[in-house]
């Protein structure tokens, strides 16, 4: 079927209008904050340095952002801000790096940043800064007293850094890429982190956290057969009996309304949970 002339004008004028107002929509690119990568190894050998604490701080206005490398030395450190920055890399055994920074780009990549053996002594006073990360036999500990950030956040915001743990846009908790685990406190199993885990661990601040530990190869103490894995949240002092709770809402395509409400609390050595939609 043939289109009338008058018509087939029309729509090449649309597609036209359409092709130019998608155009900004195209070319805009979400901006992420300014991001500073590298990988951290040792000088003689080459080898990866896993577990290296990065610091990034400006002494202007304060600010100190610090992160672990994985366990093939690499780093990714996200700032908001464009500033004048130092960068530190320190790790046991080894003599620290300050390099300083300008960060303009979105992506400053430093590549290969090697460290050195042997600890520098000072004249009068020896300081040493706690490492973020440190590997024991059967398990990693996160030392989120160490964080600065910790002050400031959730716990759930600092699992997000923590070596082998992943949280994807729905806050859903991976270890390893896998969700078979479990998540203790103190050592012991809480029902507040098996149900609806995800809210006690956005209401629980992390400056009540002292360390998190991952245990990827639970021994038989852990009562963990069947189980990918361990996050242990240590905390820095007893957590208070007391009560965590979230409200949701929402609008469907057809207009209705729904809501939900979910309470934990915890008294003594029992816990109370409750959800209702």
């Amino acid at each position: 079927m043939k289109l009338p002339n008058s018509m087939r004008y029309r729509i090449n004028i649309i597609l036209i209008l359409s092709f130019v107002i998608s155009l900004p929509l195209m070319s805009q690119k979400k901006f992420m904050g300014y991001q500073i990568k590298g990988q951290v190894v040792e000088k003689l050998s080459g080898n990866s340095i896993p577990y290296a604490t990065i610091t990034i701080k400006n002494d202007s206005n304060q600010k100190k952002i610090m992160q672990a490398s994985d366990a093939s030395g690499r780093f990714l450190i996200k700032t908001g801000e464009s500033h004048k920055y130092t960068l530190i890399i320190s790790s046991v055994g080894y003599k620290e790096i300050h390099i300083p920074l300008n960060i303009k780009k979105e992506i400053t990549d430093l590549g290969t940043l090697a460290m050195e053996e042997g600890v520098e002594l000072k004249t009068v006073t020896i300081t040493a800064q706690k490492p973020l990360v440190r590997e024991t036999v059967d398990k990693i500990v996160y030392s989120v007293e160490s964080d600065p950030e910790s002050q400031t956040s959730n716990t759930l915001e600092i699992l997000r850094k923590v070596p082998f743990i992943t949280v994807d846009g729905n806050d859903e908790i991976y270890l390893k890429g896998q969700q078979d685990f479990k998540i203790l406190v103190n050592g012991k199993s809480s029902l507040m982190m098996t149900y609806n885990r995800k809210d006690v661990l956005k209401n629980l601040p992390a400056s009540k956290i002292k360390n998190i530990e991952i245990i990827t190869n639970p021994s038989s103490k852990y009562d963990a057969e069947g189980v990918g894995g361990i996050i242990n949240i240590v905390t820095s002092r007893k957590i208070m009996d007391g009560y965590n709770g979230s409200i949701n809402t929402g609008m469907d395509s057809h207009g209705s309304l729904n809501s939900s409400i979910y309470l934990t609390t915890k008294i003594n050595k029992f816990c109370f949970s409750a959800d209702y939609s």
